[in-house]
């Protein structure tokens, strides 16, 4: 199995599943690395021959969209990296998301939508692109976001009084593991909780009616954009709503094992269901 991607649960998850042949070096150059570019380019078949490899060899991509599948099984194939564009297909598969503003036309105008025209509250501003939750300004009123949204590309969301942030893993339609977001001793009262506010808890359980929604929103937002699995984050306001913000293509999982095994095991039981179906084709 090929694991690709960046970063140290990338690293984790090529480490426990055997990720390459043992040699390391394909003329001169460093096998794994060249296998990477190549699947981003397009993998042809003579491609995996030269390698070595077999060419219907399962591939999880790991925060990466592939321009050209390869022939065999691929996990997360095609993925959405832009947060905005994911909030517009949750709002085409009826999934709860707070209002959003991004600013349209040459004229600069910035309009909301979910609902459309809603401009009170506090606001937070976005880039399209993010992660870690260190690109959020704000909060701020609606002609403050304006401004910064003429200014620089991103999009705007309601700030929503949270009670709750769940982060669910789900995986081809069910949940492997749930962590409920919690803030860092002497930052509760911090608007954004980023990876230098907060932190995930796992081992919580929450009521019925709770996991309930959380599974139905996390498999719901994964599957409305084609993925295959993904880390859901979900908040819950004082009035009890739940409200779908992204879903995650790269999750960070290196640093809890319950977590890195839960995504293995799920990998591996994948991988194998995929040589079956093609041992005994129907």
């Amino acid at each position: 199995m090929i694991v690709i991607g960046k970063g140290n649960s990338a690293k984790a998850l090529r480490e426990k599943l055997g990720n390459l042949p043992r040699v390391e070096v394909v003329d001169g150059q460093v096998r794994q690395r060249m296998v990477v570019q190549m699947l981003r380019n397009g993998l042809a078949r003579r491609d995996w021959v030269r390698l070595g490899l077999d060419d219907h060899q399962p591939v999880v991509c790991w925060g990466v969209h592939l321009p050209r599948r390869p022939a065999g099984p691929v996990l997360n194939g095609t993925i959405i990296m832009d947060k905005f564009d994911q909030l517009r297909e949750f709002r085409e598969a009826n999934i709860p998301i707070p209002t959003v503003a991004l600013r349209v036309g040459e004229g600069r105008e910035v309009v909301t939508f979910a609902p459309p025209g809603d401009h009170d509250g506090s606001w937070l501003a976005r880039r399209r692109h993010h992660r870690g939750g260190h690109d959020i300004l704000g909060p701020m009123d609606f002609n403050e976001l304006r401004g910064i949204l003429r200014a620089r590309p991103g999009y705007g969301v309601k700030y929503i009084d949270k009670t709750h942030e769940w982060r669910v893993h789900t995986f081809q339609g069910r949940v492997l593991r749930l962590a409920r977001k919690v803030p860092n001793e002497g930052a509760e009262q911090v608007v954004a909780w980023n990876q230098d506010t907060s932190h995930f808890k796992y081992d919580i359980r929450p009521g019925p009616e709770t996991l309930r929604q959380l599974t139905t929103l996390g498999t719901s937002a994964v599957a409305a954009l084609g993925m295959d699995f993904g880390a859901v984050d979900v908040i819950k306001d004082r009035g009890g709503q739940f409200y779908v913000l992204e879903v995650n293509s790269a999750p960070g999982i290196s640093d809890n094992a319950n977590t890195l095994d839960a995504y293995v095991q799920a990998m591996r039981g994948w991988a194998d269901e995929g040589r079956i179906r093609n041992t005994n084709p129907e």
